[in-house]
């Protein structure tokens, strides 16, 4: 479990520092976004087992990092909404403040599962995601689409209360936004 945390911690500044070098004006908001995840790693060192996750413990929101697919230079950052309704997993993702995809799915040990899609120049386009709990506050997936041939990574982070009101993230839910 230590390796797969290092490398979640590892690969998401990576693709932060990306972030950073191509768009300077929130470099306040992705330093601190580094700093937290640093944080949440040397909180994680502590324990080398995953407690167990049910549908109840992972609703919330998260900060996700990734690459897509098809190029993995291009990072992206979004928020990740979980909710847990009508004995479903709902998931809701607005990536770069743009893009907003939907999905269900359910879990399995302590990987969730989920299916996705969106729309784009009313072309809907589907996808899978699979995350591997790490801790209860993070998570590391992998993700593809059917019109690309290879595998998308994303690694995330759950905000906490202070998070999803401070100013570094929108103070609307991708739920909100759906209404």
């Amino acid at each position: 479990m230590e390796r797969k945390r290092k490398e979640w911690l590892e690969k998401s500044l990576e693709i932060l520092e990306k972030k950073m070098i191509r768009r300077g004006a929130d470099l306040v908001a992705l330093e601190l976004e580094m700093e937290k995840r640093k944080t949440l790693f040397n909180s994680l060192k502590k324990s080398h087992q995953v407690p167990p996750i049910s549908k109840k413990s992972i609703v919330g929101q998260y900060h996700v990092v990734g690459s897509h697919a098809d190029n993995n230079f291009k990072g992206y950052e979004g928020l990740l909404s979980l909710s847990y309704e009508k004995h479903q997993i709902r998931a809701t993702w607005q990536i770069e403040n743009e893009e907003l995809h939907c999905g269900y799915g359910m879990i399995f040990s302590n990987v969730l599962c989920l299916n996705f899609s969106y729309e784009v120049k009313e072309a809907v386009y589907h996808g899978i995601v699979a995350y591997e709990f790490l801790s209860e506050d993070s998570i590391s997936g992998i993700w593809t689409e059917q019109i690309i041939d290879s595998l998308g990574m994303e690694f995330g982070r759950k905000l906490s209360r202070f998070d999803q009101h401070s100013d570094s993230f929108q103070n609307t839910t991708v739920n909100e936004t759906l209404k």
